[in-house]
């Protein structure tokens, strides 16, 4: 016997009343709990589960992102570690990043290479997707991050001494502070293609 069959037979054995048995006990019933002494209590609707109406496109596009955002951070730490000029760091970020972005992280890099510069130790992040379009063409969306990169400065390479950041995009800052990408869906992936400060919500609804 198939297992759901099985399974279906023990939600319905037990005890087989007859249709006037049956009756006579749930009149039965209803007269014992409808005495004077006796209040009914309807039970409370159960709670909605939000995760069950959840559109599975939505839950997967937004998991998507996210990961994609978080593979981003780690591969730029790494490096703005150890800078190399562009033509040699691209291939590390074509699968991440789009144009305009592409361009002026590899820029960035560039410099640093030049100057002898680097970034020692990591940023801390957090991050949500506030907008998403999949019917767009392509598909879109608005992702708020908030970036603290109070542990993650800007060095001379070999002395460690800290560096100015004349002349680089200026997109970090060590207090936390909020960013926002501008996210496109590219053959199947998630690419970052638009990144800019932004204004922390002062009601406190964000990740910063």
């Amino acid at each position: 016997m198939a297992g759901g069959t099985a399974h279906a037979q023990r939600r319905t054995g037990g005890v087989r009343l007859g249709g006037f048995a049956a009756a006579l006990l749930l009149v039965s019933a209803v007269a014992v709990g409808c005495g004077e002494d006796s209040e009914f209590e309807w039970p409370d609707d159960p709670v909605p589960d939000p995760g069950a109406t959840a559109d599975p496109a939505v839950t997967g596009a937004t998991e998507e992102i996210l990961a994609t955002l978080d593979e981003l951070r780690r591969v730029e730490v790494a490096a703005q570690a150890q800078p190399r000029p562009a033509h040699e760091a691209l291939d590390q970020f074509t699968d991440l990043l789009a144009d305009p972005l592409l361009s002026s992280t590899l820029f960035e890099l560039e410099i640093l290479h030049n100057r002898g510069l680097a970034r020692q130790g990591e940023p801390s992040w957090r991050a949500e997707v506030a907008e998403l379009r999949l019917d767009d063409e392509p598909p879109a969306a608005t992702v708020r991050e908030c970036l603290d990169a109070s542990d993650w400065q800007l060095v001379q390479v070999g002395s460690g001494q800290p560096a100015g950041a004349d002349g680089l995009p200026g997109r970090y800052r060590a207090e936390p502070h909020l960013i926002e990408f501008a996210a496109i869906l590219v053959e199947g992936r998630w690419l970052f293609a638009e990144a800019h400060r932004a204004e922390v919500d002062q009601e406190g609804d964000g990740p910063c």
